[in-house]
């Protein structure tokens, strides 16, 4: 999921379109997290590294020109 949103162009994207992106993940994290047993949210602790959904928010939210997306239908290997 981390190298899938990595291949997104973000910046084309309007913040408000973003922002429901982040929701609709943050819902079905927390549903199968629920649905597995362990606790619907754990995001760590400071010093401990981020968790694949705060990757995510963070690649989707604040998109900078190193998460600027595939271009042209090809991906981007770095």
């Amino acid at each position: 999921m981390i190298g899938f949103a990595r291949t997104i162009n973000w910046t084309a994207i309007n913040f408000d379109t973003r922002s429901v992106v982040v929701h609709e993940l943050n819902t079905a994290i927390t549903a199968i997290r629920e649905k597995h047993g362990p606790p619907p949210i754990d995001d760590g602790l400071p010093g401990e590294p981020d968790t694949p959904y705060r990757a995510i928010r963070a690649i989707v939210l604040t998109p900078s020109p190193h998460h600027e997306g595939a271009h042209r239908g090809e991906a981007r290997l770095e």
